[in-house]
């Protein structure tokens, strides 16, 4: 299911340009590309793939538009960039996440939207995609890729052994509680809070008590 607004938005109007397109040997990706970076966020990545190599490692990526700053511990240049996919360090993620969707929609001829998540460089990341290849009666020589980076996500480390008392502060920062407030509900003084809270934060390795709390959801998410 597609949440965010601006990729739907942009998604319909490149899968509208791809039905009304007939098929010629001729064909440009330009005729779907034109004036879509207008509409695009800092989180979209653009991008067209020539695929006339018969090894898929071989495609060429030709950046249209990349992602703006959606995040401080994954940048663009993380993912794949301009230049053959075999470049790219991380055929994992290429051949598990990208290479069988591209693959599929050139075999069909046929648009594919999706949901993806991968681990991209120790980082759990959450995107949505749309890829348009080229209309053609013999393989498709171009693809168009848009993605949406919905999420990045640090894996939470593995914390064994929590306390009681430990067990309990976490939760209730979980639950949005500052550290006067947990005191009052646990009875017990601000400082132990405070202390206890930095102990977490120690064991967690967590820059402060908002990436703790960060953390401590995704404790519960994996």
């Amino acid at each position: 299911m597609i949440r965010d607004a601006f990729f739907r938005d942009i998604s319909r109007r490149l899968m509208d340009r791809w039905v009304e397109i007939h098929s010629s040997e001729d064909e440009g990706p330009d005729s779907l590309l034109f004036g879509i970076d207008a509409h695009m966020t800092l989180k979209m990545r653009l991008f067209v793939l020539t695929m006339e190599a018969t090894e898929p490692l071989d495609w060429h990526i030709g950046m249209i538009w990349g992602a703006g700053p959606f995040s401080s511990i994954l940048r663009e240049a993380d993912f794949p960039q301009l230049g053959p996919l075999r470049a790219f360090e991380d055929h994992v993620f290429l051949r598990e996440h990208l290479l069988p969707s591209l693959e599929k929609s050139g075999k069909n001829k046929q648009p594919i939207i999706e949901n993806q998540t991968a681990i991209l460089r120790g980082f759990r990341v959450s995107l949505d995609r749309i890829i348009l290849p080229k209309k053609s009666t013999s393989a498709p020589a171009w693809t168009v890729c848009l993605e949406n980076i919905r999420s990045i996500r640090q894996p939470a480390p593995q914390v064994d052994n929590l306390s009681v008392e430990e067990s309990i502060i976490s939760q209730m920062l979980r639950e949005g509680l500052t550290a006067k407030e947990i005191a009052r509900e646990m009875d017990v003084s601000h400082r132990t809070v405070e202390h206890r809270i930095s102990q977490l934060k120690e064991r967690y390795k967590a820059r402060n008590v908002a990436h703790l709390t960060a953390i401590l959801c995704q404790d519960v998410l994996d």
